[in-house]
């Protein structure tokens, strides 16, 4: 029941480091600039088609509130050091930001096909109210930690424990019937898909250790170079629940999603 505490690798210090710096500044410019930073650098399929194509990426680094961002980097903290130390920094960025553009891209798909289907007030909320959240890379973390590690005990909210593959496979359900029946609750659930798409693409095509060979990621790799020994994977972690707050406003009043 010990509490092993992850070795703080290169990249992930830095996303740390400039998820807060960014969270800092977005709020100081909200409260003594007046300026709607989720606005320009939220991301929303609207602005992104007319020239704001810097918000694919730039969403990624802002948050709603203190517990918006203590999940998202809580959840970086805990997954990506193990990938880091197995895929190395390049890569592992690498992995990162794909997923946090799959989580747009997905949205943007979504918002075509219902734009196309009905002028709907559904299709209004995901191509017009910009969406803010590291969520997208950090679900896409999580899947690769369930598929690579799937074995390593976990301790949900410290006290439940379940195997990395199953908290996926839960996760993925929970943000399917999330999406489809809770897709106006404020919450980013086709970001959360979107990245986790992204990253199994990206672990089906590069492979398990993201140097090219494609496929095989299913199997058991203790031991081999760039993997955990089965000591390692035994190491117990304790992730808390995201939380589900009501409280979905940007600047100023303006609507946002959370991610």
């Amino acid at each position: 029941m010990g509490f092993q505490q992850p070795r703080l690798s290169p990249v992930v210090k830095i996303l740390l480091i400039l998820n807060v710096a960014v969270f800092v500044l977005q709020h100081a410019f909200s409260q003594f600039g007046d300026i709607p930073v989720e606005l320009f650098f939220g991301f929303s399929p609207n602005l992104f088609f007319s020239g704001y194509v810097w918000q694919v990426v730039t969403y990624s680094f802002l948050h709603g509130n203190m517990w918006h961002i203590l999940f998202n980097l809580f959840a970086l903290y805990m997954f990506g050091n193990q990938l880091e130390g197995r895929w190395g920094g390049k890569n592992f960025l690498k992995y990162y930001l794909v997923c946090a553009v799959g989580g747009a891209i997905l949205q943007t798909v979504i918002w075509a096909a219902a734009s196309q289907l009905s002028a709907s007030s559904a299709g209004a909320i995901l191509g017009g109210r910009p969406t803010i959240g590291a969520s997208g890379a950090v679900y896409g973390l999580m899947l690769a930690f369930g598929i690579l590690y799937s074995n390593a005990l976990l301790y949900v909210f410290g006290v439940l424990p379940v195997r990395a593959k199953n908290l996926v496979i839960g996760l993925i359900c929970y943000e399917l019937l999330s999406a489809v029946f809770f897709s106006s609750s404020g919450v980013a659930h086709l970001f959360h898909l979107g990245g986790m798409l992204a990253g199994y693409i990206l672990l089906k095509v590069k492979g398990p250790n993201l140097t090219g060979g494609s496929g095989g990621f299913g199997k058991k790799r203790f031991g081999r170079k760039g993997g955990m020994s089965r000591e390692e994977v035994r190491q117990r972690l304790r992730i808390v629940g995201n939380p589900q707050d009501d409280i979905k406003e940007g600047d100023k009043g303006l609507p946002i999603t959370w991610n």
